[in-house]
């Protein structure tokens, strides 16, 4: 008696979930790949927005690297200025 009532409330659970997950499973599908297209660029549009997202993607890089050669030019400055200074300061003493 245990066993059947362990079968039919087991059965009734997986039919359930069954009948609820897959709807759910089928919509996250589907917006996982709007989601893939959008960020290949490939919805609406196409290449003009895939290519307008590479460009932006490379001006923002290139401004990045910008940022860094200048901040790294400075610091050269600034250790050229230090080492020029130490012999000075090394003679008055």
């Amino acid at each position: 008696m245990l066993a059947g009532v362990t079968v039919s409330v087991s059965s009734l659970v997986i039919t359930t979930a069954v009948i609820l997950l897959v709807p759910i499973t089928r919509r996250m599908g589907q917006y996982l790949e709007v989601l893939i297209e959008k960020k290949r660029g490939t919805l609406r549009g196409g290449r003009e927005v895939a290519s307008r997202t590479a460009v932006d993607d490379l001006a923002w890089r290139i401004e990045l690297l910008e940022e860094r050669l200048e901040f790294l030019e400075r610091i050269e400055r600034t250790e050229r200025l230090l080492t020029s200074a130490e012999p000075r300061e090394l003679e008055r003493r």
